[in-house]
């Protein structure tokens, strides 16, 4: 049997919840193996970490994965104010690497700012080299008034930083704003979030109203370089009065991807020379795959993330091994029904549970192609070997067995005396016939069958098959049925003789030449039977020893008969 098993694969992704849409390293298996020892291919899936040189822009779907409030509070006095703040991690921004930043009042994250004022005045669209605010984040850049808020404690500008190294972020918030001059407008609020690592730009919109007596209601959501000459800005969100709810956009690093490195390891053992992003292995049940990935990040440091896959081969359901069918026939083509295998391999399993298919190759059975459509009546006219292949519904397992199927001539009918003497007692398997596994009838076509044990009685005639190797059975032929069985009429031995001499010596028996015979009593005839029943040997005699001249005899088995006064007896000899 070739079995392919599912193993179950449980990965260890470096990944906060910040970023669980990001995958920064895990191992694919693209091809479901399932045997233990059998060689497969593993390749790692990576979010490919790009520099900052250039950004693209995409909408995500507007979920929000960080509290609005909750963070450090901006001065509420420090209207159209820049506030320093220290970066939590290493932030790469347009190819710069940033230890702080700037939150400005007005809906702006920039760096290296100098200038504590942030100007709430700006009319112009981005790229712009003359543009107030330049090497910023914008979301939503416009005129808000954190000194009109009625509730400080959640009207705010807020931000702190989550997650666990190297997956952090820093969040700010601006959160029910009122904005300048239209306080009955509605309030604005909106996030933005610095990933990590990954240097990735989300800006989430819960809400953005206009006010056009402030700045002419103008809104901004995009970033932009130090220079004014680079930058990205979602469709419909440059400069311009334009309001929105429940939005969300990522700014993603697009210049030319970082440099990976990859080393495996299993069972904890670093496998030499294994530097790529795949790996070809033949594991074991409980072993561990370990694959790790190093990334030189834009500040000149090195970063690494691992994923592991436990292997836990999935236990072989109880199959049983298919058997050889043999069609007992003589006539080419022959026809056999391959599914008579599905129940004896399943053995006790839910057939419900599998699907089974034959094949005439292996490669069929193992890529599912060239299914025989019609096993239960295949046919063949020479040796086939056959491949059944049984898949699991509950899971994408599937095993492969093979088996023969072969055509065998039924043996003519056994051979012995048609008319043969018993004693009481006696039964079928004490007469003498020449065969292979006998059976016995009392039918000469179909009937019963007969243990050995049945008692011999008088005149009643049974009947003696035989199987050969192959396991058919000389039964009759059709059309025109002649029974392949040998009739043996029996006949009770009292009162002509005791049946049984004493003391009978035959040998040697296997007899090459001269077979010696030897009674108590005088021997006086003695006849020699070949396998189709006919004399072929007849010697008299006058004392209590023979011999008889097979030398001219074939190699066979012979049934010898054998007259002693009132005494018959039979008996089965060997000429080699």
């Amino acid at each position: 049997m070739k079995k392919t098993l599912l193993f179950l694969l449980f990965f260890v992704v470096s990944s906060a919840s910040a970023q669980q849409d990001l995958i920064f390293l895990n191992i694919d298996t693209p091809t479901a193996l399932c045997n233990a020892g059998d060689c497969f291919q593993l390749t790692t899936n990576y979010l490919d970490l790009k520099s900052t040189s250039q950004y693209s822009v995409a909408s995500i779907n507007y979920n929000p994965l960080f509290s609005f409030t909750g963070g450090t509070l901006i001065d509420i006095s420090l209207d159209d104010q820049f506030t320093p703040v220290s970066l939590p991690f290493s932030f790469c921004f347009y190819g710069n690497v940033y230890q702080n930043t700037a939150i400005g009042s007005n809906g702006v994250v920039a760096f290296n700012q100098t200038s504590t004022e942030c100007p709430y005045a700006f009319t112009a669209q981005i790229p712009n080299v003359n543009f107030p605010i330049k090497n910023a984040i914008y979301g939503v850049y416009q005129d808000t008034d954190i000194t009109a808020s009625s509730n400080f404690t959640v009207q705010n500008i807020n931000y702190y930083t989550t997650g666990i190294a190297p997956n952090r972020v820093f969040v700010i918030n601006y959160n029910e704003l009122p904005l300048y001059q239209c306080s009955s407008s509605g309030l604005q609020t909106y996030q933005i979030a610095l990933y990590e690592t990954t240097n990735i730009i989300d800006v989430y919109v819960k809400k953005r109203t206009s006010c056009t007596s402030a700045n002419f209601g103008n809104g901004l959501i995009g970033i932009q370089n130090q220079a004014g000459t680079n930058a990205v800005v979602p469709t419909g969100r440059n400069t311009g009065n334009w309001i929105t709810t429940n939005e969300a956009w990522r700014f993603s690093p697009s210049g030319s991807s970082l440099t990976n490195s990859f080393i495996w390891s299993l069972n904890g053992a670093t496998l030499p020379n294994e530097t790529q992003n795949s790996l070809t292995i033949c594991p074991e049940d409980g072993d561990t795959i370990t694959v790790t990935r190093s990334i030189n990040k834009c500040d000149g440091s090195q970063i690494d993330f691992s994923s592991s896959l436990d292997i836990n081969f999935e236990p072989t359901p109880g199959f049983s091994n298919p058997v050889d069918l043999v069609i007992c026939s003589e006539n080419a083509p022959f026809t056999v029904d391959l599914t008579t295998n599905s129940s004896t391999v399943l053995n006790s399993l839910n057939p419900d549970d599998y699907i089974i298919t034959y094949h005439q190759t292996q490669t069929g059975a193992e890529e599912l192609s060239g299914e025989i459509q019609f096993p239960e009546t295949y046919t063949f006219v020479e040796d086939e070997v056959i491949y059944m292949r049984i898949e699991n519904f509950n899971s994408i397992c599937y095993y492969v067995f093979s088996f023969t199927i072969s055509a065998s001539e039924p043996p003519s009918a056994p051979q012995g005396l048609a008319s043969q003497g018993f004693m009481p007692g006696e039964t079928l398997q004490d007469l003498e016939v020449i065969g292979e596994n006998i059976q016995w009838y009392d039918d000469a076509f179909e009937g019963n069958l007969l243990p050995n044990t049945t008692p011999l009685q008088e005149n009643v005639t049974y009947y003696a098959s035989q199987t050969n190797e192959a396991g058919c059975e000389s039964l009759a032929r059709n059309p025109n049925p002649v029974s392949n069985r040998l009739a043996v009429t029996v006949y009770s031995a009292l009162g002509i003789n005791n049946y049984a001499l004493k003391n009978v010596k035959f040998y040697p028996n296997p007899v090459k030449n001269t077979l010696n015979v030897e009674a108590e009593s005088t021997i006086s005839l003695i006849e020699i039977y070949n396998s189709l029943g006919q004399k072929i040997i007849t010697n008299t005699n006058s004392s209590n020893k023979l011999f008889v001249d097979l030398s001219d005899v074939s190699s066979g088995v012979y049934l010898i008969k054998i007259y002693s006064e009132e005494n018959i007896q039979f008996t089965k000899i060997i000429k080699n």
